[in-house]
């Protein structure tokens, strides 16, 4: 047989066998013609990067979550979470100190890949979870990053499995001492540079997907508009608006109305996802913000409409799945500043959200006299120390520019025989005391013996502080446990200065509504019969005579009263009109809404003064109107 060889007839090398191709392989080299691969000693460099950047970003993105999170977490299965990140762990330590005691460092293979398996199975747990979250509309941005964290932990942990050995070496010859060597700093940076990497990129996912369900547009800011110094009475019907698709969800035709706020000049209206926002002179859309799967709770804003605040929660899991509470510009409907509420426990719409200009009122603690506040723009909270030594805090109000607390100084339990009802406005940024008003009345707990003397003021319901709807104004009152009024009067919120005084003259018997510069309310004649609607002043008093309203007042719109009737005796489908009867005494004048849709009760709507509009919210009909 002729073996292969030069022109000499010298023979060449044989050809590469199987045996010695995987051995080429092995050592960095390879056989003519076989395909490139990384030498061994490379690709085992490259495993140990990826894994430890993988293993250092997974953790740190896991700490990351869990020390920032501040919703309520992931809700499927919650207590499994935990428990499945404890048992891994325990499962590499517990078998890594076993294993040192037999030379080996680091668990075998089975040890980690156990524990990769129980981390796996946990981000699958809480992408279970987080998948329900955005299709309920909700998702915390801490949920996805542990999601990603316990991923990253867990895939690095297997790679550092699979690089052991199947089978525990026995304990390998003692080897001579070598000069140690300084490690490479290139592997070093990779494994940090990747581990920045894999946190980056976390972080990033939980940002895009806390804000995948946002359905929203914006509005340029317009020129600042100049309104008059007190609101005038609407002449003609500007624009009319069915926004019966946007709320078809959740408005009852029979018993239900719209939610309406101020919005800039304009108004917005709460929807099943949301907010929209009128333009306040055409009636035209300006902006809206919606969260797709979530639904809304509650729907507040600022007295003179410069945000606008919507609280959100979980359509999939209702309250258990959080709240989200989001501040909006009023005029743009860009979003100021957001808070994410745990559980049941959050922002659900239980009570009415106390808004000044700038902040929202978060919490009153009547215990320890403090008010929480919390800037629209997300830009500070604090917490105000309302009530001084010796008082107590009785109640609060939040006006445009400040929050307003009624406060009870000197204990009647303790002997004290005066007691010292405090009206107080604070800064809602700083706490500072912007201006203070003070009654001090004597107190005993018997009547009887001292006739002239205030019965106990023990009882919490006897105390109340309420602002007026746009935010100028306070009204206060106390009563005593007799249920007689002590005290009765109306403050104006920006310096304190008495708009309605209960030591002076009162014309008004009932007070129906009231600002910083007038009070109205029902006038009652001397035998009790009723003598019209009065609106009181500093310099006068003006009347409307029953005899000329088709049905009951509403608001004050400045120089008019203004009030809804039906004018059709048609009660299937009654036509509805909004009376505009001056104060001064002139004529009243209808102004025609367009007809309702037919429904099986009678609408009723209310009229609202805001901002730049008067709104008409249209009852059954789901119609908004806006008056000029």
């Amino acid at each position: 047989m002729v073996q292969p060889g030069d022109a000499a007839g010298r023979p060449g090398p044989a050809p590469a066998t199987g045996v010695d191709r995987d051995r080429g392989a092995r050592h960095g080299t390879a056989a003519p013609g076989a395909p490139t691969r990384w030498p061994h000693h490379v690709r085992a460099h490259l495993r140990g990067v990826a894994a430890a950047a993988l293993l250092l970003g997974g953790t740190a993105a896991v700490v990351l979550a869990l020390t920032t999170a501040r919703g309520p977490g992931p809700q499927t299965l919650p207590w499994l979470v935990p428990v499945l990140m404890v048992v891994a762990v325990l499962v590499v330590v517990v078998a890594t100190l076993r294993e040192r005691r037999l030379t080996h460092l680091l668990p075998p293979r089975g040890s980690l890949l156990a524990a990769a398996a129980l981390l796996l199975a946990d981000a699958a747990l809480v992408t279970a979870g987080l998948v329900l979250d955005l299709v309920g509309g909700l998702v915390d941005r801490d949920v996805p990053l542990l999601a990603a964290g316990l991923v990253a932990v867990g895939v690095g942990t297997a790679l550092v499995g699979l690089a052991l050995p199947r089978h525990r070496r026995s304990r390998p010859a003692p080897e001579p001492a070598t000069r140690p060597t300084s490690p490479r700093l290139a592997p070093v940076a990779a494994a940090l540079g990747g581990a920045l990497v894999v946190v980056l990129v976390s972080v990033g996912l939980g940002l895009a997907l806390e804000v995948a369900p946002v359905r929203s547009t914006t509005a340029d800011g317009p020129e600042e508009a100049v309104l008059p110094a007190e609101p005038v009475a609407p002449t003609e019907v500007a624009w009319a608006r069915d926004v019966h698709d946007d709320v078809a969800e959740i408005f009852d035709r029979r018993y239900g109305e719209l939610e309406v706020v101020a919005a800039g000049r304009g108004v917005a209206y709460r929807t099943e996802r949301g907010v929209v926002a009128l333009d306040g002179a055409t009636g035209e859309e300006r902006w809206r913000y919606e969260l797709a799967g979530a639904r809304t709770v509650q729907l507040t804003a600022s007295p003179g409409g410069e945000h606008v605040v919507v609280v959100h929660e979980s359509g999939t899991r209702g309250s258990d799945g959080g709240s989200r509470l989001v501040a909006l510009d009023g005029t743009t409907g860009e979003v100021a500043g957001s808070i994410r509420g745990g559980g049941s426990s959050g922002y659900s719409g239980q009570y009415q959200l106390p808004l000044t200009s700038t902040h929202l009122v978060t919490g009153v603690d009547d215990e320890t006299g403090e008010v929480s506040t919390w800037a629209l723009d997300g830009s500070d909270e604090r917490t105000l120390a309302a009530a001084a030594q010796g008082c107590e805090l009785r109640g609060s109000a939040a006006t445009s520019p400040a929050v307003v607390v009624l406060l009870l100084c000197g204990a009647v339990e303790r002997g004290e025989q005066e007691l010292d009802v405090r009206v107080a406005a604070l800064a809602p940024g700083t706490g500072e005391e912007l201006w203070r008003w003070d009654r001090t009345l004597r107190a005993t707990t018997d009547v009887d013996a001292d006739p002239g003397a205030v019965p106990r003021l023990l009882a919490r319901d006897a105390f109340r502080v309420a602002a007026s709807p746009d935010g100028s104004a306070v009204r206060v009152e106390v009563r005593d446990e007799l249920g007689d009024g002590l005290v009765d009067l109306v403050l104006a919120a920006e310096d304190g200065r008495v708009v309605l005084d209960d030591a002076g003259p009162r014309p008004l018997s009932v007070v129906e509504g009231f600002t910083a510069d007038a009070t109205w309310g029902r006038l009652l004649e001397d035998g009790g019969e009723s003598a019209g609607y009065g609106r009181q002043s500093a310099d006068r008093l003006q009347r409307v005579a029953d005899s000329v309203l088709c049905g009951r007042p509403q608001v004050d719109g400045g120089d008019a009263l203004l009030g809804a009737c039906f004018v059709d005796d048609d009660y299937e489908d009654p036509v509805i009109d909004v009376q505009v009867a001056p104060w001064d005494g002139g004529t009243p004048r209808l102004l025609r809404l367009e007809e309702p849709s037919a429904t099986d009760r009678r609408p009723f709507p209310t009229v609202r003064v805001l901002p730049g509009v008067v709104v008409v919210n249209g009852g059954a009909s789901a119609t908004l109107f806006g008056l000029r």
